[in-house]
């Protein structure tokens, strides 16, 4: 880690989160606080995973974007979700009381070579500490073979990286060549996925046939001060 030390921010850190017995075991607690993030298999009956799906398919009829700004905003079905038991258990055990930053829908589409590339998402953003989390709702399944995130464990605890610009879309990107061995991460509808906003990940193309869709809501303590700029939430909002 010392080759990288002059581009890490640690003054931005995670805080390790302590049991409360709500809704997470001390086991999913202690995963979460080791790897940066959590997944909770089988969260979601797949009856309360229809409505989400046409909701989203409701929203990217007639467009050809990969990306949606704010759909729990433009559809009550998903703004219902993004209030519900599940989600705000999870976020209240891991981040403490929390409100909405951003939610978005994002779709990889079939046979898209484009990856997105190695970043992490509290870079999008000015924030007086750690304490930004994101909850990932898969809408179909994401596998190996359709662009699976890739997920550095531990790297939460080094502090916030330095990134670049990306220059073939607008995101951000930083050097994760000094890691090793990543999880791939494959879900299937029903899972959830909470990601600390510090974690390394990416995604790579997705080769395949289909299309694969996530609904993502990013959230921060209600403690943290948040500064939106203007240049890096439009790059937020521009991301694939």
């Amino acid at each position: 880690m010392d080759m990288i030390d002059q581009f890490i921010d640690k003054k931005r850190v995670f805080q390790d989160v302590v049991e409360t017995g709500t809704c997470l075991s001390a086991g999913q607690i202690s995963s979460f606080n080791r790897d940066g993030y959590l997944v909770i298999r089988g969260a979601m009956p797949p009856a309360e995973l229809v409505p989400l799906r046409a909701a989203a398919d409701q929203l990217f009829a007639g467009i050809e974007g990969e990306w949606i700004g704010g759909p729990e905003l433009r559809d009550s079905r998903l703004a219902r979700y993004s209030q519900s038991d599940i989600v705000r258990g999870v976020i209240g055990d891991l981040n403490g009381e929390s409100a909405v930053l951003l939610g978005f829908l994002y779709r990889k589409q079939r046979s898209y070579p484009q990856p997105k590339q190695w970043h992490q998402d509290a870079v999008y953003w000015d924030h007086s500490d750690g304490r930004i989390m994101a909850l990932f709702t898969p809408l179909t399944p994401i596998h190996a073979d359709n662009g699976a995130l890739h997920i550095i464990p531990g790297s939460h605890r080094l502090g916030r990286l330095f990134h670049r610009p990306a220059q073939n879309n607008y995101s951000l990107y930083c050097d994760a060549s000094p890691f090793r061995d990543p999880h791939v991460i494959e879900l299937e509808p029903g899972d959830v996925m909470a990601l600390h906003g510090l974690t390394l990940h990416y995604s790579p193309e997705n080769p395949s046939d289909q299309d694969r869709i996530n609904f993502g809501l990013h959230f921060y303590n209600v403690e943290t001060k948040i500064v939106r700029d203007e240049p890096t939430a439009v790059l937020y909002e521009g991301a694939v």
